[in-house]
């Protein structure tokens, strides 16, 4: 009896973790922004994807001018699998590009807004 109860529980866990894995890796029907807060201040790390016709794509970090024109900072870079943490300013975006940026949301959203 004990093991049929146990075995249930754990059957119950393991559908929820299954379904919540799965849909983590499905595609999503439009760039869904999630604002994750790391300090008591404005400031949230998100993901962006550089869209095919990006204005960004085919420039160097320090060309796009991020910093300077949206206060952002770039962290990392995810691109074809691989993950470049700290990116260089001489390090060239590409379009479909995931760029984690740290800063504050209203600055994320205008960088969004001027066509990423």
């Amino acid at each position: 009896m004990l093991i049929g109860i146990t075995y249930k529980k754990i059957e119950t866990s393991y559908t929820w973790f299954e379904n919540t894995f799965l849909d983590y890796f499905q595609q999503p029907k439009k760039q869904e922004l999630f604002f994750n807060h790391l300090s008591p201040w404005n400031v949230h790390l998100v993901n962006l994807t550089l869209d095919p016709d990006s204005q960004l794509a085919g420039k160097t970090i320090r060309q796009a001018g991020i910093r300077e024109s949206y206060q952002l900072l770039i962290v990392g870079i995810e691109r074809a699998g691989q993950r470049i943490i700290n990116p260089d300013t001489d390090t060239m975006l590409m379009s479909l590009d995931k760029l984690w940026l740290v800063g504050e949301r209203a600055n994320i959203e205008n960088l969004i807004n001027k066509g990423c």
